[in-house]
């Protein structure tokens, strides 16, 4: 794994405008059948899904953007099939949400906010849960996985 120091790059001039790209968080997620759309712009409207859906699943993590959790299928920038995933995932948790493991006890979770020199905020309806980079992406390889609709 790499440093926190490593984990950023600058794209501006003085280090103002760091870039994440959050490559191994985003893998992690991927490969348990999710995908992490920015939802940053949304304010947490629900009207707002649709909008973050068609821009695609994000393909890197930027300082101070929020990102939500949503369910991987064929077609990830149309709105239907991503909620009828959704569904699919809900049906398989009997409407619960689907849980990381976060220091031995699982938590519900909703997506991921990034803080900045490789901190990771895990967004749960329980609170926030901090954690280094390292560590956020252990919590997302506990992820119920879509593809065998089970937590392994």
């Amino acid at each position: 794994m790499r440093s926190s120091a490593e984990i950023f790059k600058n794209e501006g001039d003085a280090g103002v405008d760091m870039v994440y790209t959050g490559r191994e968080l985003i893998t992690a997620v991927n490969d348990r059948g999710w995908n992490l759309y920015d939802s940053t712009d949304t304010q947490g409207d629900p009207a707002n899904a649709d909008g973050i859906i068609i821009m695609g699943p994000a393909e890197k993590l930027e300082v101070g953007r929020r990102y939500v959790l949503l369910p991987d299928c064929a077609q990830p920038t149309n709105p239907q099939k991503v909620f009828g995933a959704l569904k699919s995932v809900a049906d398989a948790l009997d409407g619960k949400m689907p849980t990381i493991q976060i220091g031995g006890r699982r938590h519900d979770v909703t997506g991921f906010r990034i803080i900045g020199a490789g901190e990771i905020k895990v967004n749960t309806p329980d609170g926030e849960q901090f954690f280094p980079y390292d560590a956020a992406i252990v919590a997302a390889r506990t992820l119920f996985n879509t593809g065998t609709m089970e937590h392994d």
